[in-house]
């Protein structure tokens, strides 16, 4: 063979276009070749995860499953209707789109619900919904056709996109509606519990409306409804009011109330008489501390048990011992068995005798 026609040779090997998916968009379900002109006798690659289609003014030509091929008109009965004429046969003149049928998950997706009416409190609730969703394409050519061809849909991040958009408008729709028609409080759809029953309906909804792009949307996962954080600041500060209404209306709750209101006044009295008094002074605060606590107690008991249980016993005796509160009937404490001190109604004084030790009256 003569050097000129090494070097022809040569330059028509060198000059041959490689066709194939890059390696960075691998993970990618749709990937467009940059160029339109092809060179004739081209080779190209496709992987075992995807097609070739070759589009021409807007129409489907042909495709090719995984395998190499040399773009040359041999093996491939299409080819002709691809040759640019102008170039004298030289380039076919194509959209050439690489389509992978493969799952693909980890898709993130998020965005607003709006204002949410929550049944329980009536207030009006900004919510956002997040996560993550896997989608995979079916039919290529439904997708070429109706979706990218109608859409103006060229590259993978489009596609992606759009599906977020599909998802949280019925996410929306899906969620608001329960609200609405269960009467679901807003925490309900928060703490993720009832996700098993709406997650399948919105990935139905999604499929439902891009089944003739070729796509459906296969698996929602980590799926989370919020409250922002604003509008969490004002549902927790209603629902504790609420709830210490409806505990200041339980009569239990009230005595309990004053119970502890009335101890702690009492400890109050006890701390504040120390410094120059003492050890003595320290005690004898302590004692008029708890008696006037007790007394306190002992009179607001009385109070609830007067206005709450009227047939019960008008006076509640006090244990000097444990502070047990024992019906007036009672002689000696039932916690404790510490005789029951009475007060004479004449001079005061306290007495656990029919008769009182200082003046001698009859104590009742």
């Amino acid at each position: 063979m003569a050097l000129k026609d090494l070097k022809d040779a040569f330059f028509d090997e060198a000059g041959k276009q490689f066709i194939a998916r890059p390696d960075e968009t691998k993970n990618q379900a749709l990937y467009k070749w940059p160029n339109r002109n092809i060179r004739i006798a081209s080779q190209l690659t496709v992987q075992p995860d995807e097609f070739a289609y070759f589009v021409k003014k807007g129409e489907i030509v042909g495709y090719l499953p995984n395998g190499q091929y040399n773009l040359d008109g041999a093996d491939i009965p299409f080819i002709g209707r691809l040759i640019d004429r102008v170039t004298e046969g030289n380039f076919l003149m194509s959209e050439l789109y690489f389509v992978s049928t493969r799952d693909f998950p980890n898709n993130r997706f998020g965005g607003s619900m709006g204002q949410v009416a929550d049944p329980d409190t009536k207030l009006a609730v900004s919510m956002g919904v997040h996560g993550q969703f896997a989608f995979e394409i079916f039919d290529a050519g439904k997708l070429i056709m109706n979706f990218i061809g109608t859409q103006g849909i060229q590259t993978n991040d489009e596609i992606i996109a759009a599906l977020r958009e599909q998802i949280l408008k019925h996410a929306r729709s899906i969620l608001n509606g329960q609200i609405r028609s269960q009467q679901w409080d807003v925490t309900r759809i928060t703490d993720g519990s009832v996700n098993v029953e709406f997650e399948p309906a919105i990935v139905a909804e999604v499929n439902g409306d891009i089944d003739s792009y070729g796509m459906r949307v296969t698996k929602l996962q980590d799926f989370i409804a919020q409250i922002t954080d604003e509008s969490w600041s004002t549902y927790q500060e209603i629902t504790k009011r609420r709830a210490n209404m409806q505990l200041a209306a339980d009569p239990t709750w009230g005595t309990m109330a004053q119970g502890e209101l009335m101890l702690g006044a009492a400890q109050g009295l006890k701390s504040g008489t120390g410094g120059a008094g003492g050890t003595a002074g320290t005690l004898a605060g302590a004692g008029i501390g708890a008696g006037l606590g007790l007394g306190m107690a002992q009179q607001m008991t009385q109070g609830i048990a007067q206005n709450t249980q009227g047939s019960q016993p008008s006076v509640v005796l006090a244990c000097s011992k444990c502070g047990a509160h024992n019906p007036e009937a009672k002689k000696f404490c039932g916690e404790c068995g510490t005789p029951l001190s009475r007060v004479c109604p004449k001079c005061g004084a306290s007495s656990t005798t029919k008769f009182c030790g200082e003046c001698g009256s009859p104590v009742d």
